[in-house]
């Protein structure tokens, strides 16, 4: 709950634009089975930044891909700026690393906004590989209302007939179409 705690005490202005109601990020990370995992770097109050004491946060989950299998993503990796240089996000990489590799996990895979080059080279610095220029990867993301067209659109006509279900004899659950 520490994650809870620190929303709207830490300055986490990035992230409080488009973050779900606090409610959402307590019910998706910290229910008992939780959509993602969230690790925070807390100090001692006589350290404490702006009167913080929670000073960072890495958020991640588990992932799979057809090439590798398991993977880890790091969702966001964030240190408030006055605490950022003393080491505390090589930390968070060294027990997220630690994390994938308990997993069984083949890669840690997570991406970088463009204009953000100290990020970049804290990461290119601590060994990681930019698969943006090693192999040429498009970053795609559907939205809600597109992901609502999607998942209600009708087939093409060319379309053959087709059964999809999950494991073997488990039909997909009913989609909702609520908005969340």
């Amino acid at each position: 709950m520490a994650l809870m705690g620190a929303v709207g005490r830490a300055d986490w202005r990035h992230v409080l634009e488009t973050t779900p109601h606090p409610r959402g990020l307590r019910a998706d990370g910290f229910s008992a089975d939780p959509f993602y995992k969230c690790l925070v770097a807390e100090v001692p109050a006589e350290l404490a930044c702006r009167g913080q004491t929670i000073v960072g946060y890495a958020m991640y989950f588990f992932t799979y891909t057809a090439w590798k299998g398991r993977a880890l993503y790091l969702e966001d990796l964030y240190v408030m700026d006055e605490c950022r240089g003393k080491g505390i996000g090589g930390e968070f990489l060294r027990r997220i690393a630690e994390i994938a590799i308990q997993n069984k996990c083949s890669s840690l895979q997570f991406v970088v906004l463009n204009e953000n080059r100290p990020s970049i080279e804290f990461y290119i610095a601590k060994g990681a590989d930019d698969m943006t220029k090693a192999e040429g990867w498009h970053l795609f993301r559907f939205e809600r209302e597109q992901l609502e067209g999607l998942a209600g659109g009708k087939p093409p006509p060319e379309q053959l007939p087709l059964d999809i279900t999950g494991a073997p004899g488990t039909p997909f659950p009913p989609i909702s179409r609520e908005k969340f």
